[in-house]
């Protein structure tokens, strides 16, 4: 019999198994019972997040994974949700709902979460300026981003990435 993980259950046993591997990586005695007991909970963990390879579940873990890669993806460019839900034959409600159940934000304040993390690395890394950094980030206003920025950091972009020219 087969079954399948959703994106969830992945996340889950993979902080497991790296926690198993570092232990695998000692000798003690104490490493050695840490390591049969991690792979118990890695078991258990596969048990409880399987699923039949035609199951509603893992059809919605399929799904919010589309999702996160289409989001991913549209870090620089506008995002259309409704179209998106369109495209591939998904209820925009229901998605919607099981995204916020799954991240406890929706949408639009996750593609937000990414634009700003997007930005935080470049300004830190990059010699770009404010206005190319927000439009890389998918902000037609550079003025709207430090809006944004500030109000998600408290700080803004300049002052931000001044931070790390002093340090």
């Amino acid at each position: 019999r087969y079954w399948c993980l959703g994106s969830s259950g992945m996340d889950t046993l993979r902080d497991k198994v790296d926690d198993l591997a570092q232990e695998c990586m000692k000798s003690d005695t104490l490493s050695l019972q840490l390591s049969e007991v991690l792979l118990l909970q890695i078991a258990l963990l596969a048990l409880r997040y399987r699923h039949l390879p035609d199951s509603p579940q893992l059809a919605d873990a399929h799904q919010l994974d589309l999702l996160m890669l289409a989001l991913r993806a549209s870090i620089g460019s506008p995002f259309r949700f409704d179209e998106f839900c369109q495209q591939h034959d998904f209820s925009v409600r229901g998605l919607g709902a099981r995204f916020k159940q799954e991240t406890g934000m929706s949408v639009a304040q996750y593609l937000r979460q990414l634009r700003l993390c997007k930005a935080m690395e470049l300004l830190r890394y990059d010699r770009q300026t404010i206005g190319e950094v927000a439009a890389q980030c998918g902000f037609d206003d550079s003025n709207y981003f430090s809006v944004v920025f500030h109000q998600a950091l408290g700080v803004s972009p300049s002052a931000y990435r001044q931070r790390f020219l002093a340090g």
